[in-house]
């Protein structure tokens, strides 16, 4: 009589062999899935500090906005004046004493670490906050290069010729030789002023509204704060964006 030989036991082996992956795999798992925890949490954290950063940055952008047009506005005055007696030209000696006074464009936002942040472990929603913060970068660059070219007509035309006709007095500054703010020379400075008063002005508005839909990218309803052109002596045809 033949004897009867075990048959082999699929069931323990198959789940044997899954114990054995799920030894080797579980403890890569749980601490991938971790790590992912931990990045994700890192990302909200850095997204809070963005818009705590953002948010000083529009505060600033719109303090040089509103600077910039009155400014914009007292030169643009001095165009339409006529000249009556001498408290007129010191009105317009005392508007260009304005000019260069505000502290240069520095962002508080550093956008080189948030972009390498969401780069690296962002979630594939993040790239467009990444698109949005490089083209806001670029806005910061021309801020500052705007600001420069501007400082620089401020030394070559205003400083030596301007200020020589002025002297300290009391402690304080007086024109003393008023007809030459009634001179072609001096208005000709001036229109130069205003054409780079206003081209700084556009390039605050377009780099605010880029900060604004960074805003609105990481879910904050900005409609509050958006800002209309001509309220800012800026005609909408400039950026596109019609009267």
């Amino acid at each position: 009589m033949a004897e009867n030989k075990p048959g082999i036991n699929w069931k323990s082996i198959i789940a044997q062999a899954l114990l054995f992956s799920a030894t080797i795999y579980l403890p890569f798992f749980l601490e991938n899935w971790n790590t992912d925890k931990k990045e994700e949490a890192l990302n909200l954290q850095y997204k809070e500090f963005l818009k705590e950063d953002l948010k000083r940055d529009r505060f600033d952008l719109v303090s040089r906005l509103e600077y910039n047009k009155a400014y914009i506005d007292s030169l643009q005055s001095i165009f339409g004046a006529t000249i009556a007696d001498s408290t007129e030209l010191r009105r317009r000696a005392f508007v260009t004493l304005l000019f260069g006074r505000v502290s240069p464009f520095r962002p508080t936002v550093d956008v080189g670490i948030f972009v390498e942040q969401f780069r690296q472990f962002g979630q594939p929603n993040d790239l467009s906050l990444v698109r949005g913060l490089n083209r806001l970068e670029q806005g910061f660059e021309a801020i500052m290069i705007a600001e420069e070219n501007r400082y620089a007509y401020i030394k070559e035309y205003y400083t030596p010729i301007y200020l020589d006709h002025y002297m300290l007095r009391n402690g304080g500054m007086n024109p003393v030789d008023l007809p030459y703010f009634d001179s072609n020379n001096y208005l000709n400075i001036m229109g130069m002023f205003a054409n780079l008063a206003f081209q700084v002005q556009v390039v605050y508005f377009t780099t605010y509204h880029e900060l604004l839909k960074c805003l609105e990218t990481l879910g904050e309803d900005q409609e509050m704060y958006r800002l209309k052109p001509e309220d800012f002596a800026i005609p909408g045809s400039v950026l596109g964006m019609g009267q």
